[in-house]
């Protein structure tokens, strides 16, 4: 379940609104995987048309420990913006890890895919769910971690362009971070008021 409390947008290539309540709606009728359902994808590619590209959408999950492959996981969960699967997910880990490995699972940032970011970047750059942000930040996500570049969660990423980092099947799939193309994503500042006004009051200068 999606859970935005408002009509919100986003511009294609900067001239082309594109209400982000369409883009949930695309995203919300992806059934979340679960866990040992995900690691059995190439970690991207989460459409079930894998063989259509099999290279270009690729992270190897074997590669990466298993602290990057369970924050991979809740990265991807909070792209849907799927609050249940979000809780559902940081409860399990709470039951195969103590606090420590859990808040260090929650602040990852060594996942290149995701731009260096942690989970609190990729939910606060594709939902308004000042909800899951808040259940975050209370089971320990850092709201002042920076990603690659040098941004934190929320606001300081409004001029960042950004592509999805899985594929799930849908229209939202074919965007690009290249500003020249049709279906380029900008984040529109106005529409993600209620998450970057949530996370910026733990956010000092």
């Amino acid at each position: 379940m999606i859970s935005n409390d408002r009509v919100d947008a986003v511009t294609i290539n900067q001239t082309t609104p594109m209400a982000l309540s369409e883009i949930r709606g695309h995203l919300s009728h992806h059934t979340p995987l679960t866990y040992e359902q995900f690691i059995a994808t190439n970690g991207h590619d989460c459409s079930g048309n894998h063989e259509q590209h099999p290279a270009s959408y690729s992270i190897d999950l074997v590669m990466r420990d298993s602290v990057q492959r369970k924050s991979h996981y809740l990265h991807y969960l909070c792209y849907l913006g799927c609050e249940q699967a979000v809780r559902d997910w940081v409860e399990c880990l709470h039951t195969q890890h103590n606090s420590v490995e859990v808040i260090k699972i929650l602040n990852d940032h060594g996942i290149y895919d995701h731009y260096m970011g942690t989970p609190l970047h990729t939910l606060s750059a594709w939902t308004n769910s000042v909800k899951i942000a808040a259940f975050l930040v209370e089971q320990g996500a850092n709201p002042n971690i920076q990603d690659y570049y040098g941004c934190r969660p929320g606001r300081e990423q409004m001029d960042s362009w950004f592509i999805p980092a899985f594929r799930l099947g849908c229209e939202v799939d074919d965007y690009s971070n290249d500003p020249s193309v049709t279906k380029s994503v900008r984040r529109v500042e106005e529409d993600f008021t209620e998450i970057n006004n949530y996370l910026a009051q733990f956010q000092t200068e």
